[in-house]
């Protein structure tokens, strides 16, 4: 969580939560709070007599926890507008630059508000933070109990990578193999397991059956077969071990 915690906010605003250690805090408190606040039972929305009446504080602690977030985000995008009109901003754009970038432009057939600004930024701290660090920990542990396929995924790297520099982004075409380690985990470990949308019944494709009334995503793609387009995920080690690359997945 420490990591996405400092990846995250240096995507969306180019810094770092470990270079200001209150700015840390709040928005580690702020998406733990949300995330606890989605994943909450709540039984006014269950019982329509119980609609009006916030029986747990739920809606309560909703607002405060808003209202925090409203203040430091404002508070980062003053600071970036500030920096922008003296000059001050580095080579390398943040997300929010670009934001803003594209709020400023009078060309734009439809205006990005602050509003519109300030959501984009929640929803990529709330989902990226959160999920990635589950996914992380879920491929971290597979390799921990499966050495060698940790093992072809460091020789791989080596490789392409070598030992002298970091991995980029513009490296990840070349790593097959380290594509088809996250993309299995993601099948085996879905950070969000249940899907909001549902067939209300099952429904044949090509050879396989698609998501039914459970909507569990858990239950989908977990045996061989052909899929839309391309062949389906298989588990790790009834496949992965048969062939060097296990590239021709679903994007998940």
């Amino acid at each position: 969580m420490k990591v996405t915690n400092n990846l995250i906010p240096r995507i969306v605003l180019g810094q770092r939560c470990s270079e200001n250690a209150g700015q840390a805090d709040n928005i580690r408190k702020l998406v733990k709070e949300i995330t606890q606040l989605i994943g909450a039972f709540n039984p006014s929305d269950s019982i329509r007599l119980l609609k009006r009446l916030d029986v747990q504080g739920i809606m309560k602690r909703a607002k405060d926890v808003h209202i925090r977030y409203d203040a430091l985000i404002e508070k980062i995008v003053k600071e970036h507008e500030e920096a922008r009109k003296e000059g001050k901003q580095s080579e390398g754009k943040d997300l929010l630059n670009i934001l803003l970038d594209i709020a400023e432009d009078e060309s734009m057939e439809k205006k990005l508000t602050r509003e519109n600004i300030k959501s984009f930024i929640l929803n990529i701290f709330v989902a990226g933070t959160d999920n990635s660090a589950i996914t992380t920990e879920w491929a971290l542990s597979e390799l921990i109990n499966h050495p060698n396929v940790m093992e072809k995924a460091r020789q791989e790297i080596d490789h392409v990578v070598g030992k002298n520099r970091l991995l980029q982004e513009s490296d990840i075409p070349n790593l097959p193999y380290l594509q088809a380690i996250i993309k299995e985990t993601l099948r085996l470990h879905p950070p969000v397991p249940m899907i909001p949308r549902k067939s209300i019944e099952h429904s044949t494709c090509f050879e396989w059956k698609a998501a039914g009334k459970d909507g569990n995503v858990c239950s989908v793609d977990m045996d061989e077969g052909i899929g839309l387009s391309n062949p389906r995920a298989n588990p790790l080690l009834n496949k992965m071990f048969k062939k060097d690359f296990l590239v021709n997945i679903y994007d998940y």
